[in-house]
C-alpha cells in the first residue's frame, strides 16, 4: 500500500515538474525577446522632431526607440468609461519594447496599443481593436491588446503627447556587444547611462570584469567600480513597465527553475522509496 501511494506521489511530482517546466520555458522565451536590445536613460529628453529626423539617420545602422513613460495620464473610452492609466509615448516601433506582442510604427499616427487592465477599464472588456480612446488633445483607435496587467496605453509621440518626456533611448544590439551598442550611441551625441537589465538575465557580463591583461590590477578594481555603479543604476533607478515586465519574466522563470529542481528532486526520491526501498533504509544490520 505504502509503494502505491509513492508511486502515485512519484507520477504526480513528475507531472507537475513537466508543467512547471512549460511555464519556465514561456518566462525563458520572453526573456530571450529582450536580450537583443540596450538601452540608455537619457540625461536630457529628446524632443519628438528631432527624435524623428534622427530614427531617420540611424535606419541603416540600428534600430532605435525613443520612448518615455508618464502615469496617471487620464484616458477616455467608450459609453464613458474613464481611467487614470500609465501612457508610453515613443518613437519608432514597439516591437523593442514589447517583443511577441502587437507591433505599432509611429508612422500609424492614429493607433494606439492597450493593455488588457486599460482595455477592461475603458471599455469593460478586451475586445477593443477598432475603439477609439481619447485624452485632451488627441485620440487614437486600437491597434492592439499587450497580453499583461498594468494599466497601459501606447500612442506614438507627438504634439498629443509633448508632455510626456522621451527620456529613455533603447537599440537593437544587431549582434553587438551591449557596451559596445552603448559606446555607438554614446558616439551619436546620447548621453545617458546604460540600464543593465542583462545582470538579471545571465552571467555573460562576468567576462567584462577581465582586464586586458590578468597582471593590471588597476584594470580588475576600475572594472568592479563600473559593475557597482551599474548595479546601483539598476537596482535604484525606477522601472518603467517594459522593464517591469523583463525583470517579471527572468524572476518568474528562475522561480520556475528552481520549482522544477525540487519536484524532479521529490520525484526521484519517491521512485527510490516505491522500488529501491532497501537501499534507501539503512538495513537493521548496520545498526547492529
Amino acid at each position: 500500500m505504502r509503494r502505491l501511494i509513492s508511486g502515485a506521489a512519484a507520477l504526480a511530482c513528475l507531472l507537475l515538474a513537466i508543467l512547471v517546466q512549460g511555464r519556465a520555458q514561456e518566462q525563458k522565451s520572453r526573456m530571450d525577446g529582450y536580450s537583443d536590445q540596450a538601452t540608455l536613460l537619457l540625461q536630457e529628453p529628446e524632443t519628438y522632431q528631432n527624435a524623428a529626423l534622427e530614427q531617420e539617420g540611424w535606419q541603416e545602422e540600428t534600430e532605435l526607440v525613443w520612448w518615455g513613460e508618464a502615469g496617471q495620464q487620464r484616458f477616455a473610452g467608450a459609453q464613458g468609461y474613464e481611467a487614470a492609466v500609465t501612457a508610453i509615448a515613443f518613437t519608432g516601433s514597439t516591437q523593442l519594447l514589447f517583443p511577441g506582442g502587437p507591433v505599432l510604427q509611429d508612422t500609424d499616427r492614429t493607433g494606439c496599443l492597450l493593455d488588457q487592465k486599460a482595455a477592461w477599464e475603458l471599455f469593460g472588456s478586451d475586445r477593443v481593436l477598432g475603439e477609439t480612446v481619447s485624452r485632451e488633445g488627441g485620440s487614437w483607435v486600437v491597434c492592439g491588446v499587450l497580453s499583461f496587467w498594468e494599466g497601459l496605453v501606447v500612442v506614438p509621440a507627438g504634439e498629443e503627447t509633448q508632455d510626456i518626456p522621451l527620456d529613455c533611448l533603447t537599440a537593437s544590439l544587431g549582434g553587438r556587444e551591449l557596451r559596445q551598442a552603448a559606446e555607438l550611441l554614446e558616439q551619436g551625441g546620447h548621453v545617458g547611462s546604460l540600464l543593465r537589465m542583462d545582470f538579471y538575465q545571465n552571467l555573460s557580463w562576468v567576462k567584462e570584469l577581465v582586464p586586458g591583461k590578468w597582471s593590471d590590477f588597476e584594470g580588475w578594481g576600475r572594472s568592479l567600480k563600473q559593475k557597482e555603479q551599474e548595479w546601483r543604476l539598476l537596482t535604484n533607478s525606477r522601472k518603467k513597465i517594459p522593464q517591469l515586465l523583463q525583470y517579471t519574466a527572468c524572476r518568474r522563470y528562475y522561480g520556475y527553475q528552481g520549482g522544477f529542481a525540487v519536484l524532479l528532486f521529490g520525484f526521484l526520491v519517491l521512485i527510490h522509496l516505491t522500488f529501491f526501498q532497501k537501499g534507501w533504509i539503512i538495513d537493521k544490520k548496520f545498526r547492529r
